[in-house]
């Protein structure tokens, strides 16, 4: 009868390059070993930080080397079963792609930007502004116990120019190359604080912080609803909202003064 189990009997970590291998009577942690000519599913319980968990199963056996009629009657009932429930299932290895965790946000003129009574969000066209600079710090409060399986957590600080291709320790690359659109990618599970560092050419520069969490399974919260200018447009992008800069005219007199005053008097007339 075939004996189906539900209970994980091994956890393997990835060694060198990203790889596992599964040998017959070989255990990682749990000193459980493989048997040849049986059936197993493997999935991934944790992904790399900054990286989307993959939980795809991925079905697997060790054919035996011997060509005993034993071997062969079990290797044939177990091929029969993958056949019969149209499993996919491999003896040769498999690879499991994980994505990495991306956020992204917009930088807009905030007068292009117009809430409609349902609440949607509207921006129109050449609404997005190219040169804004970012500083993202991850946060780390100090009471912070990590769960079973959760890194430490480790205060960080990294910049990101819009449009900028440079990836560093402490820098992040724009992976969308519209200009006043950013993302950004790798960045492990944890809450952070973006605050702008350098406005768009002729705009006044934000005085808010922006704070978003990195769940565990990759998807991303933001938590700034009651500033005026973040707004979640209707693709679900988020997007931060910058005012022009004013001038001003010169407040003292002086020779430049006189001349536009009488300048504004002729029009005037």
């Amino acid at each position: 009868p075939t004996q189906l189990c539900t209970l994980p009997i091994a956890t393997y970590t990835t060694k060198e390059r990203g790889k596992i291998e599964f040998r017959p009577g070989d255990g990682d942690t749990s000193g459980a070993g493989l048997n040849v000519n049986t059936l197993y599913v493997a999935w991934e319980s944790k992904a790399p930080a900054g990286y989307r968990l993959d939980a795809t199963p991925h079905y697997f056996y060790i054919a035996s080397a011997s060509n005993t009629d034993e071997d062969k009657s079990a290797l044939q009932s177990l091929q029969e079963y993958v056949a019969t429930h149209e499993l996919a299932a491999t003896y040769s290895g498999f690879d499991v792609y994980d994505m990495p965790i991306q956020v992204s946000w917009g930088k807009v003129n905030a007068a292009k930007v117009t809430v409609q009574e349902n609440g949607s969000v509207a921006v129109q066209g050449g609404a997005f502004l190219p040169g804004s600079e970012w500083e993202i710090t991850r946060q780390c409060p100090s009471d912070l116990v990590p769960q079973s399986g959760e890194d430490q957590c480790t205060k960080q600080v990294w910049t990101v120019k819009d449009d900028g291709t440079t990836e560093g320790n402490a820098q992040k690359a724009d992976r969308d190359p519209a200009s006043g659109y950013i993302t950004v990618a790798g960045l492990p599970a944890g809450t952070y604080t973006l605050t702008e560092t350098k406005a768009p050419q002729d705009y006044r520069q934000g005085n808010g912080s922006y704070t978003f969490t990195i769940n565990p399974d990759g998807t991303v919260q933001w938590e700034n609803a009651d500033d005026p200018d973040f707004h979640t447009t209707s693709s679900g992008l988020h997007v931060v909202g910058n005012h022009k800069a004013t001038g001003t005219l010169p407040s003292a007199g002086g020779r430049g003064m006189h001349h536009m005053a009488l300048g504004l008097a002729v029009v005037a007339a």
